[in-house]
């Protein structure tokens, strides 16, 4: 299972609670319980004013929105307009600003479950953790407290890169990948 960011948060919910037995698991950048770092973006986005701001949001032209995204990658140049479209897209579609404030509204009470159920529970599966060294949205700092949750990791640093690995460095990310599995063969 391979999640990032947010989507990283669902795959260690997957794993923590052993609903679905995993092979293996891989976290690109992801969210946890451990980091904090983003709550003052969910708290914004709770209170009215990121509300009114959310809602907003998708209307905003596309080059205001190119620079609040340049601070994802690491290199702050490296996500072009035509890299964006995917991201802006599913941000245009119908609901998802709602969808997005239901999950903020869930975020501190989902996140300390999933603390305190990796804590309670360390998670053998065998685990592979991609990070940019440059990622302001889960700092790189964070990952050793996460990662003392999984006795079997594995720590993929990458050099110059953001929060998305996946668009800033994808050779590298699939070659980490593509080694991690075979030692796991």
């Amino acid at each position: 299972l391979l999640g990032h960011s947010h989507g990283g948060a669902v795959a260690l919910r997957c794993a923590a609670t052993a609903e679905v037995p995993l092979s293996g698991l891989v976290l690109m950048c992801p969210a946890h319980p451990f980091s904090g770092h983003e709550l003052w973006l969910v708290n914004f986005y709770l209170t009215r004013v990121g509300s009114w701001f959310a809602y907003r949001l998708p209307r905003v032209p596309e080059r205001l929105m190119l620079l609040g995204f340049q601070r994802m990658p690491g290199s702050r140049v490296a996500l072009t307009a035509k890299e964006f479209q995917p991201y802006l897209h599913t941000l245009r579609g119908p609901g998802t600003v709602q969808h997005l404030l239901r999950l903020l509204g869930t975020w501190k009470g989902d996140m300390r479950v999933l603390g305190d159920d990796l804590r309670e529970q360390p998670v053998s599966t065998p685990t592979l953790a991609i990070w940019g060294n440059r990622d302001l949205v889960v700092p790189v700092s964070t990952a050793k407290a996460l990662l003392a949750c999984f006795p079997e990791s594995t720590f993929v640093g990458l050099d110059g890169v953001g929060h998305l690995p996946n668009e800033e460095a994808p050779e590298e990310c699939a070659a980490a990948i593509a080694d991690w599995m075979l030692k796991l063969a």
